[in-house]
């Protein structure tokens, strides 16, 4: 099974982050949101995966070569010069690409059976096949026009609820026929939502819809990014653990980890290896504590993520929010839903209110 995966974004919804790490290498878990991609093709028999490339290439194809993420299929990397759409990157891979084969927004993560996705695709005599799931909010997403034998008759691309044919949400999983590039032109950038479907559905080439009722999460908001760890940690996503031993319920860490007296958890944590967690520390879940991250004495850390070798002080409260590799200094309170990038050193006694942005190279200092 042959499956293209979309990965070129710049992931601009996900900023602070995503200025210096790509999309596909953000942590979940602690894991690489690529590896556990790779995972999941592993598990549904993809044969070959080719993953169209554009923004933060280096780092992605350094991933691939260095890690065993992509073990157990062949890989093949197509490179875009420039922005070149999903129907652009499409047609890019046109020498690569076989008769049937998939193709995957790059961050979408999702337990679907990707199997019985191409036997659907090749049962219906459709071009294009897309996975559609129930959604609430119709202005977010793609919203296809599904008729109750499958047959899909349009594609309306975030309409306002009262527009809305249907509530059936494009997810970011089609099968294809090869034939689909006879409708994609070269070498300029162009999107498979807004003009190829439309060019099919004008020309009455069969299009079909598959429903999925599993998990699937756009990891692409930073609301939604948070909800793939909670998710993951809570068991959620079918076929996915955290990494480590659970040494207790809902507790997981690697051997390497250090760990003081007096520590109080609550399920579900994750410490990643050679963390260290400070005396009369509180990690109270859904938490990640990264690996080689260090959390100082009394410190109480609550729903919240840390990434690899953050760096938080002794007494720092903080509650709802995602720490990048950054330092933040002791007796810092730091307000629900704060976002720090990596690279940012906050230091001692600082009080940032709710819903603060700190962007990559910060500094902040002064006292509470």
């Amino acid at each position: 099974m042959q499956v293209v995966i979309l990965i070129g974004g710049l992931g601009t919804r996900l900023y602070p982050y995503t200025y210096t790490t790509p999309k596909s290498l953000l942590p979940i878990a602690n894991r690489a949101f690529l590896d556990l991609g790779c995972q999941w093709l592993r598990a549904n028999g993809a044969s070959e995966v080719v993953f169209a490339v554009s923004h933060f290439a280096s780092a992605i194809i350094e991933f691939l070569q260095q890690t065993n993420a992509a073990r157990g299929f062949n890989v093949k990397i197509r490179m875009e010069d420039r922005p070149l759409g999903s129907g652009g990157a499409l047609k890019n891979c046109a020498d690569i690409l076989q008769d049937d084969f998939l193709l995957l927004n790059g961050d979408i993560l999702m337990d679907m059976e990707l199997g019985n996705l191409m036997e659907l695709h090749r049962r219906s005599g459709a071009m294009v096949t897309a996975t559609v799931s129930k959604i609430e909010d119709t202005r977010r997403w793609g919203i296809l026009d599904i008729q109750d034998d499958d047959r899909v008759l349009g594609w309306q691309e975030k309409p306002s609820p009262e527009e809305a044919k249907s509530l059936w949400g494009n997810v970011g999983a089609w099968a294809m026929s090869r034939k689909i590039l006879e409708f994609i032109p070269e070498d300029r950038f162009v999107s498979l939502e807004k003009e190829t479907f439309p060019l099919l559905f004008e020309q009455a080439i069969p299009f079909s819809g598959h429903r999925f009722s599993g998990y699937w999460k756009d990891i692409g908001t930073l609301d939604n990014y948070v909800q793939a760890n909670r998710d993951l940690l809570a068991g959620a996503i079918r076929g996915f653990e955290p990494n480590g031993r659970e040494r207790s319920r809902g507790i997981w860490e690697d051997d390497s980890v250090q760990i003081a007296d007096n520590v109080d958890f609550v399920p579900p944590v994750v410490l990643g290896s050679n963390c260290r967690i400070g005396g009369g520390a509180q990690i109270i879940g859904p938490t990640v504590i990264g690996c080689g991250a260090r959390v100082g004495s009394g410190a109480r850390i609550e729903s919240s993520i840390l990434w690899n070798n953050a760096d938080v002080g002794e007494h720092v409260e903080m509650r709802d929010a995602v720490i990048g590799e950054a330092s933040v200094g002791s007796n810092c309170v730091l307000g629900p839903g704060c976002a720090v990038a990596s690279n940012t050193v906050i230091h001692e006694g600082i009080n940032l209110p709710s819903e603060t942005v700190l962007g990559p190279g910060s500094r902040m200092s002064g006292t509470r």
